[in-house]
């Protein structure tokens, strides 16, 4: 876990992972809300705390890699401080990554992306648990991509496998994630468009409003924002053809 002013959810992400894990390595990178005070009122041995205080986007994939180096385990999860898990679907990924066999050193989990609490911006499948041996990072972040050793790092696709479905995580992508400041804007991120709502369940750990009215005032302001900003992407890609 690599994080920098995420005090909102880092706690209950921690938590919901930690009986599911034999250690938890985090490097903060710069916080200067209460993240690091969030960690360390986990009463655990197998949280490994380090702060980082060099993070240009070169230096955070080194900080992956060596996060890679420390681990002991033939597996290892990358969890980000706004992702969450329910434990049931903890239990669930523990027991079938016991089962995989061969050549398979990348798996993919369906991630849910939460514009608001009650609302969707996407789903998709990402890469979050990796053999440890087998894996490095290279790029720059927020766009560093997993590698295999000694392998063409295009060729990872035919050593990942796709866990099922209903083993999804939570991502509180749009959401304020630090205490001492708004939503922290993402600059490679476009708004996203069309929102969904969203009925299901949520992790341990994580509140919600049930003020119905005002999710559906912010699902019709953030389509509306959404579908605006969609249609100026169009405008700009068609005028620099002419």
């Amino acid at each position: 876990m690599m994080v920098k002013n995420e005090d909102i959810f880092v706690k209950t992400a921690i938590t919901n992972i930690l009986p599911f894990v034999s250690e938890i390595i985090v490097f903060d990178t710069g916080s200067t809300d209460r993240t690091i005070d969030e960690i360390k009122s986990i009463k655990s041995k197998k949280i490994k705390l380090f702060v980082k205080r060099d993070h240009n986007p070169e230096r955070l994939t080194e900080y992956r890699n060596e996060m890679i180096r420390m681990t002991k385990t033939p597996w290892f999860i990358i969890v980000d401080g706004d992702e969450v898990y329910s434990k049931r679907t903890l239990e669930k990924i523990v027991k079938k990554l016991k089962e995989i066999r061969g050549a398979v050193f990348r798996v993919k989990l369906w991630r849910i992306d939460f514009a608001d609490i009650g609302l969707i911006a996407g789903k998709a499948y990402v890469g979050r648990i990796f053999r440890t041996e087998k894996i490095r990072f290279e790029g720059a972040y927020p766009f560093e991509k997993p590698s295999i050793i000694e392998a063409d790092s295009k060729g990872i696709e035919k050593f990942s496998v796709e866990f099922p479905k209903e083993l999804y995580l939570f991502h509180f992508r749009d959401l304020k994630r630090s205490s001492n400041q708004d939503k922290m804007i993402r600059y490679w991120r476009n708004p996203a468009f069309p929102i969904y709502f969203y009925f299901g369940d949520y992790p341990e750990g994580i509140k919600f409003s049930k003020n119905f009215l005002l999710i559906f005032i912010k699902w019709l302001w953030l389509n509306a924002f959404g579908f605006c900003f969609f249609f100026y992407r169009i405008y700009k890609k068609l005028g620099s053809k002419i």
